[in-house]
């Protein structure tokens, strides 16, 4: 018993999508830090006014690297999630398509630990400066009754 849908070749076309999807989100977690970073470019070269080209602006550039970081990508690694995605645009495959997805996969996961950011720093150490003033205090009015 077969219904009408399943003779249409659409229907077809699209479950191999689906399925391609599948096992495209299935190589990556949506919270990993190479597909939210690729997802990112993905993003940066849709606004570039050229998405078929996979052109990013060097300034644009500059801050995806800044961006990586801060996800715990290495440098190059960065690099290497662009160039995946640009040449996914170039090929017409679509910048997060899921042969896109797959390579991703090739790339070295984010360290555990993304680094500090200058402002996280200066909180820290803020916070450690007040702790060490409020000891000292109490410590001197220990000592002094």
């Amino acid at each position: 018993m077969t219904s009408r849908n399943a003779a249409d070749p659409r229907a077809g076309s699209a479950r191999r999508a689906v399925e391609a999807e599948n096992a495209a989100a299935a190589a990556l977690s949506p919270l990993d830090a190479r597909w939210v970073f690729a997802t990112s470019v993905a993003r940066e070269i849709e606004l570039s006014g050229a998405p078929a080209a996979g052109v990013l602006a060097p300034e644009r550039r500059r801050n995806l690297s800044r961006l990586a970081t801060r996800l715990g990508l290495r440098a190059f690694d960065a690099n290497l999630v662009i160039a995946i995605v640009q040449d996914g645009c170039r090929s017409g495959e679509g910048a997060l398509s899921p042969r896109v997805g797959e390579r991703l996969t090739l790339v070295r996961a984010a360290e555990q630990r993304p680094e500090m950011t200058g402002r996280e720093l200066a909180a820290w150490l803020l916070a450690s400066a007040c702790m060490a003033v409020t000891i000292g205090l109490a410590l001197a009015r220990w000592i002094s009754s």
